[in-house]
């Protein structure tokens, strides 16, 4: 017991540098995720521009250069609205820049959709790392590095490269009681060879519904209701929710599974 404390404590020191930096990448997206999202919530809102717009090109005569604020009626809504000008501007060019923000907030929503579904798979990456990371030994914590440098998060050093060329993933293998053959990928690079490589298409595939964890593989389709649960522990006990009460987890078949195009290493989907 306290030899696999010291151990973990050890790998823990080893791979601090490299925890790090994935927990830095983690909370960057999560931050930004939030700007990104509050710039949209602006630009959903940029009718204010336009109706400003609107109502300044109404008003053109209450209107002069040089004047900082003008108050017009709103026909909208029959009310009094008081709109912020350009001193420097006349009275249409005010009314135009309205209209300019109002273009440039609407063309900004597709990109910042684009930007937010981009940044929420980083933020699902870097997660799955950190679970990852939570239970790997020093050199499942080598493979998440060597993953890094090859999706370009970490300068490659040739040294490393060098020595680990052509090393397969070590994934760990366990065997039940009926001898029944049951492999666990701790990292990224582990779960694609493992799922991809390794395992043959009629085998089973175990993983963790909606968060981090490991792919399962059991060899064979035909198991049994203690096969299955025994897999289904594996799983939760390789993945984020590994603490919590009750995980749900999905199983299907290897050939029902495909790598999507451009995808990020461990990342799978349901061929239809």
């Amino acid at each position: 017991h306290f030899n696999e404390i010291d151990q973990k404590e050890r790998i823990k020191q080893q791979t601090s540098n490299l925890l790090k930096f994935i927990q830095n990448e983690y909370q960057k997206n999560t931050t930004k995720l939030k700007k990104l999202k509050a710039t949209l919530e602006d630009s959903e809102n940029s009718d204010d521009y336009r109706i400003k717009g609107d109502l300044l090109y109404a008003s053109l005569h209450l209107m002069q250069k040089g004047m900082i604020s003008v108050e017009v009626d709103n026909y909208y809504d029959n009310t009094k609205m008081k709109i912020t000008l350009d001193p420097k501007l006349d009275p249409k060019a005010n009314a135009q820049k309205y209209y300019q923000k109002y273009q440039k907030a609407k063309n900004s929503i597709d990109v910042l959709h684009q930007q937010i579904e981009l940044t929420e798979k980083e933020i699902d990456y870097f997660d799955s790392l950190i679970t990852a990371m939570s239970q790997a030994s020093y050199y499942d914590a080598l493979e998440i590095k060597e993953e890094l440098e090859n999706e370009g998060y970490l300068k490659k050093k040739k040294k490393i490269n060098t020595i680990r060329k052509n090393k397969k993933p070590a994934f760990e293998t366990y065997y039940t009681k009926d001898n029944i053959e049951i492999s666990v990928g701790k990292n990224n690079l582990q779960n694609d060879y493992l799922t991809f490589k390794h395992a043959h298409r009629y085998d089973t595939w175990f993983h963790v519904k909606d968060m981090p964890g490991s792919h399962v593989v059991v060899k064979g389709n035909q198991l049994d209701e203690y096969t299955i649960r025994l897999a289904s522990n594996i799983a939760a006990c390789y993945s984020k929710g590994k603490n919590s009460s009750s995980v749900p987890v999905n199983y299907t078949l290897i050939k029902t599974l495909k790598k999507p195009h451009g995808a990020k290493p461990g990342q799978v989907i349901l061929d239809s």
